[in-house]
């Protein structure tokens, strides 16, 4: 079994910010984007205390706390390990669509259907929180995996955010990867709404279904470290080919 490599920094020890709290969300961040592959083990818990500069049972409680998130599993013979999953939103963890691929060991196959900057809606507007007719990029992508169509990604991005990402190639890239990176945007929440819908002609013709077949549309809207909105779109689904997962909590 491979052992993933993990760009991880030490946390701040003069920080306000509890030393497990800034551990937790530097693994989180890293195995979000060093994308392990399925089934490799992370380092040990000796060699991550090491890293984070946190002692052995920080790191412990941080592993036990991603593999509630889904994140991670454990055995006594793998250690611990990234889990073998199938395509799935897993409960309450804000995934990018290449993220879900990569977990769940896919390959991905990106096509751009369309991509320009255009005026604003007034409901894009409104989930945007800006004025009416000013700059989105409007971005359109069709998602495969493995050959396989699987989702159509309509997403809408204020123009002015995110005037630093504006040449760089999304084909096979994760939007909230670039919008990381490139933008300093971190994509933390998202407010999703699914619902079965008939997929229109040109939905059916792009994932290779009957027209009017079900599908199933998530709206999302995704906000930033701030609390502001990044994105405003829908994914639609083929309805045999996805599942949405959320974790209830009574009061």
């Amino acid at each position: 079994m491979t052992t993933a490599t993990l760009d991880l920094k030490p946390v701040q020890s003069e920080s306000e910010v509890p030393a497990s709290l800034q551990a937790y969300r530097i693994l989180s961040k890293a195995l979000r984007l060093d994308r392990p592959a399925p089934g490799s083990r992370v380092p040990s818990e000796r060699q991550l205390a090491e890293a984070l500069s946190v002692s052995r049972v920080t790191v412990r409680k941080v592993l036990f706390s991603l593999a509630d998130d889904g994140v991670l599993e454990a055995s006594a013979q793998r250690g611990w390990y990234i889990p073998d999953t199938p395509l799935s939103e897993p409960p309450n963890i804000l995934q990018s669509f290449t993220e879900m691929a990569t977990a769940g060991g896919f390959h991905l196959e990106t096509r751009i259907l369309e991509r320009r900057v255009r005026p604003a809606t007034l409901d894009e507007a409104k989930e945007l929180r800006m004025a009416p007719t000013s700059p989105v990029l409007e971005l359109k992508r069709l998602r495969k995996l493995d050959g396989n169509p699987i989702c159509v990604d309509h997403a809408r991005l204020s123009a002015a955010r995110v005037s630093a990402m504006m040449d760089v190639d999304l084909t096979d890239r994760s939007l909230y990867a670039v919008l990381e990176t490139s933008c300093g945007i971190v994509p933390s929440r998202a407010d999703y709404v699914v619902q079965a819908e008939a997929g229109s002609s040109e939905i059916a013709s792009w994932l290779g279904l009957d027209p009017g077949a079900p599908v199933l549309a998530g709206t999302e809207t995704t906000f930033d470290q701030d609390d502001a909105p990044v994105s405003f779109g829908v994914l639609r689904y083929r309805g045999d080919a996805y599942r949405f997962s959320a974790s209830l909590f009574r009061k």
